[in-house]
C-alpha cells in the first residue's frame, strides 16, 4: 500500500544546493512529494524547479513567518523544510503558531548553531575537543588576539559567525594574510556589513584542508 502524496515547503529555494535537495526529495523513493519553493528573489532557482513558488521577506525580516504560514494554507503544505540560516531564526520562536511541523529546533539551539563562538564554548564546557578561540571586539583586538593565540608560530583563522560558504574567511598564515583579515575586519565594522546591521564573529574552522596535519588551529572570534 503505498502512502500518500504530501506537499513540502521549501524555504530559501535559491540557496545553494537547492537543486540537489529538490532532486533528491523527489527520489526518495517512498512517495509522491508536491515542493513548493519560497525566497526573497525572483530569481530563486526554486521558481523553476518547484511545482509552485512564492516570494517572501528575507528571514530577518519581522514579516517572514507570516508570510511563511500564508503560504502553508494557501498551498495546503503538510511541512516546512527551512533551508537558510536566516530563516531557521525567523521560524524557530514562532513554530508553534504553525498548523504543520515546521522541521527547525528552539531558538536558543538555533542561536547556538549559528553563532561559532557559541558553538565552541558548549564544545569546551562539555570537554568535547574543539580550537582554542578568542571573541574579540575591533579590528585593533584581532591583531592581540592573533599574537595570544600563538601567530605566527601557529596560523589563526577568522570568520564572521552568521556568514557562510566561506564568506569572509581567512587563514592568518602570514603577515599578508593577516594584514588582510585585519582590513576586512576595520571595513566591516566601519560598514556594518551584515544582516540587520549585526556585525558578527570572526571564528575558526576546525578542520582547513590546506592546512597540514600537523599544524594545530586557533581562532579568533570578532563581535560586534
Amino acid at each position: 500500500m503505498s502512502l500518500r502524496p504530501i506537499t513540502v515547503l521549501v524555504s530559501a529555494s535559491g540557496a545553494p544546493g537547492t537543486a540537489a535537495l529538490l532532486g533528491a526529495l523527489r527520489r526518495n523513493g517512498e512517495r509522491d512529494l508536491r515542493l513548493v519553493g519560497t525566497d526573497m528573489s525572483e530569481r530563486s532557482v526554486g521558481r523553476h524547479l518547484c511545482d509552485a513558488f512564492h516570494i517572501v521577506p528575507a528571514g530577518s525580516d519581522p514579516g517572514f513567518p507570516d508570510a511563511m504560514r500564508e503560504v502553508v494554507e494557501r498551498e495546503r503544505v503538510d511541512v516546512v523544510l527551512p533551508q537558510s540560516s536566516f530563516d531557521l531564526e525567523g521560524l524557530a520562536a514562532h513554530r508553534e503558531r504553525f498548523p504543520v511541523p515546521v522541521l527547525v529546533s528552539r531558538p536558543d539551539t538555533i542561536h547556538r548553531s549559528n553563532d561559532k563562538a557559541e558553538s565552541y564554548a558548549l564544545l569546551h564546557r562539555i570537554g568535547v575537543p574543539a580550537p582554542e578561540f578568542r571573541r574579540v571586539n575591533g579590528a585593533a583586538e584581532v591583531a592581540d588576539a592573533a599574537h595570544e593565540l600563538g601567530y605566527p608560530d601557529r596560523p589563526v583563522c577568522f570568520k564572521p559567525v552568521f556568514s557562510s560558504g566561506s564568506r569572509g574567511f581567512f587563514s592568518a598564515d602570514s603577515a599578508s594574510f593577516l594584514a588582510a583579515a585585519l582590513a576586512f575586519a576595520a571595513a566591516a565594522f566601519s560598514a556594518r556589513a551584515w544582516a540587520s546591521g549585526d556585525l558578527s564573529t570572526f571564528a575558526a574552522r576546525s578542520a582547513l584542508s590546506a592546512l597540514p596535519p600537523s599544524f594545530s588551529l586557533s581562532a579568533i572570534d570578532l563581535d560586534s
